[in-house]
């Protein structure tokens, strides 16, 4: 059953079939990450590289790597129901797995993107790489044009960009709909509006896109966002529980099922990466409020 509820969970959970998730055979697993940085003297840990002519002396460099700690936090489901509601509604103990499943992937998908690191994993948009773009000057309250989409991109770190995803709160479905580019008097808008492809799959800028109810509302911050989950390590012990018991609430019928799984979430990256122009980018961008 545990299975079972651990698969369904993550029929609601997109961020972790694109993560990079390691097991965990204890509560605790430390990773390699490379310190990001920048580029204007060195690449990522601080490598170096230069021209030597022959015979010359090579100049030698010290990279870094930071330790990224993965601690298992505890998530947990407790709920009560009537033993004719196990034994005589369709579905039986298979209704009871799916809303177990569907409810852990929820709470998961939750943590991945607003976790805030405490006690929950640390989601992206907490994150300290997280690039915020900002807003056009004069531009409306509770608005996204086509202008936030190119700048959105050109802050992306475009080596996963072909991996990348929008994530969307459903209230920002008419604005993507309706994006367009004014070309003055001298013809008609162009349209580079979010469309749906042939399996109704929404695609904005070649990239798919995403929308839960996790994403804040139209018009706050992170409400639209371009990720690359495979940035994104997920720490997930071996084993979920699940147990059943009719014991607690013996003199009602009642039965308790109990769901308990550890799991631990947080970017790859410590910080923003600076290129060498100066300018930041992140596999992990969002839109600033627009209020």
């Amino acid at each position: 059953v545990a299975s079972q509820i651990h698969d369904i969970g993550l029929e609601t959970d997109f961020v972790m079939g694109k993560a990079w998730v390691v097991p965990m055979k204890t509560g605790e697993l430390k990773i390699p990450g490379t310190v990001v940085g920048d580029h204007s003297s060195s690449l990522m840990g601080g490598f170096t590289a230069s021209w030597t002519p022959e015979e010359g002396t090579m100049t030698d460099a010290n990279p870094t790597v930071r330790e990224i700690n993965l601690k298992a936090k505890k998530l947990t489901g407790l709920i009560k129901y009537s033993s004719e509601l196990y034994t005589d509604s369709q579905g039986g103990q298979d209704a009871i797995t799916s809303l177990c499943g569907k409810g852990v992937g929820w709470y998961r998908l939750k943590a991945w993107l607003s976790g805030s690191g405490s006690g929950e994993p640390q989601g992206v948009q907490n994150s300290p790489c997280l690039v915020s773009c900002a807003k056009e000057t004069g531009q409306a309250a509770d608005s996204i044009v086509f202008e936030n989409i190119l700048k959105m991109i050109s802050q992306f770190y475009m080596p996963g960009f072909t991996k990348a995803v929008w994530v969307a709160n459903p209230s920002c479905i008419p604005q993507l709909m309706s994006l367009s580019i004014s070309v003055g008097t001298g013809g008609a808008p162009i349209q580079p509006a979010m469309t749906p492809d042939a399996n109704g799959n929404f695609i904005l800028m070649t990239r798919p896109v995403i929308f839960t109810e996790h994403a804040p509302t139209l018009g706050d911050a992170n409400d639209l966002m371009l990720c690359d989950f495979s940035q994104y390590a997920i720490g997930l012990t071996e084993e979920m529980r699940y147990d059943q018991s009719i014991h607690a609430a013996f003199t009602s019928d009642q039965i308790y099922s109990r769901i308990i799984t550890r799991v631990d979430g947080t970017p790859l990256w410590n910080e923003a990466l600076t290129l060498a122009s100066g300018q930041e980018v992140s596999p992990f961008v969002g839109l600033v409020e627009r209020a």
